[in-house]
């Protein structure tokens, strides 16, 4: 019996391997925000709907000052073909970043199949993320929250208090393959 999980064990991810390449791509994209939770962390949200129109997915990431990406990407409850039946499959992202010479920061990381929802063991790299963050634009509305902050730094320093300045969200638009869906 044992003989016969472990030759499961090790077939399955070649299984799964197989018939991602022998499907068709998917592919989609989408828009989101990413603001700056501490100096060396952002975070990046987007909904990020297929091309298809079958599925769409919410994008969670972590950037990390140090060149890293880190997230998942997951189907959104009740999209496309309504609720699930099954519970859906998350992607986990990994990758990194680098800042281009106009200011904008470049994403690209692979999109993982972790196998350990299914029972087993390891990773499948099934597609890829590449996206661009862009700097928040100000505003007149921008200037006046910085106004503001500025006036509350001031009633802050009276009571000796160290207030949270939160900078503006910036945009994030991104592109998404899934080699074989």
């Amino acid at each position: 019996m044992k003989i016969v999980q472990l030759v499961s064990k090790l077939l399955a991810p070649l299984a799964l391997a197989l018939g991602a390449a022998a499907a068709p791509q998917l592919t989609g994209g989408g828009v989101g925000v990413w603001q700056q939770a501490t100096p060396s962390v952002s975070v990046v949200r987007a909904q990020m709907p297929s091309d298809q129109g079958g599925t769409d997915y919410e994008l969670a990431l972590r950037v990390d000052a140090a060149g890293g990406v880190v997230g998942e990407m997951r189907p959104v409850s009740g999209a496309g073909q309504g609720a699930f039946l099954i519970p859906p499959v998350i992607y986990k992202v990994r990758g990194q970043h680098v800042a281009l010479p106009d200011g904008r920061v470049l994403l690209q990381a692979n999109v993982l199949l972790d196998l350990a929802q299914f029972g087993l063991e390891g990773l499948l790299n099934v597609g890829l993320i590449e996206g661009l963050l862009y700097a928040p634009a100000p505003t007149s509305d921008a200037y006046a929250a910085h106004a503001d902050a500025k006036a509350s730094l001031q009633d802050a320093s009276a009571l000796h208090a160290k207030p949270r300045v939160r900078p503006l969200p910036g945009e994030f638009v991104g592109r998404w393959v899934l080699f074989g869906a």
